[in-house]
């Protein structure tokens, strides 16, 4: 606490080198824990193939087509699309991802970002609170990288919608 009683927050915008050293640090880890994703590989496991892959395929196609698809008609007698949350029509980063690249890249791409990000809010989070930089990357690695985020890489509802 200060003077004025407020507490004190760590955080400052000119921290650059610290902001940047944990984006690195986000970006390499993913790099480290997620090869397959960023060497064109894929996940494998639960519903990835048999399920998400053909809806975020037809979503992709619809996307590319400058069409906005508001139901699937390759699934049994069909679904609305824009009302199943797994495909995350309506969530910006999987419309421009899915509108701009292939749909294995955009997948991919998804879930990397998300990784980067939740290291990089952790961090931010942590450091508001008044921690310093070695307890931001400890508590930002901790979350990601525990159990809830990698076993989400096969559950698109999680991440995607």
């Amino acid at each position: 606490m200060n003077e004025s009683g407020k507490r004190k927050t760590a955080a400052r915008p000119t921290d650059v080198l610290g902001w940047l050293g944990i984006l690195a640090a986000g970006v390499a880890l993913t790099v480290v824990f997620w090869r397959p994703l960023w060497t064109g590989g894929g996940l494998v496991g639960g519903d990835v193939y048999s399920y998400y892959l053909p809806q975020k395929t037809f979503y992709a196609e619809r996307l590319q087509a400058g069409e906005f698809p508001l139901w699937n008609n390759r699934t049994g007698f069909g679904y609305p699309l824009v009302g199943e949350s797994q495909t995350g029509a309506f969530y910006p980063p999987t419309w421009i991802l899915y509108r701009l690249l292939p749909v294995t890249w955009a997948y991919n791409a998804n879930h990397l970002l998300h990784y980067v990000l939740a290291l990089f809010f952790v961090a931010a989070y942590t450091r508001i609170i008044g921690l310093g930089w070695a307890a931001a990357l400890f508590a930002s690695v901790v979350y990601v990288y525990g159990w809830f985020p990698p076993r989400s890489c096969v559950e698109w509802a999680i991440i995607g919608g």
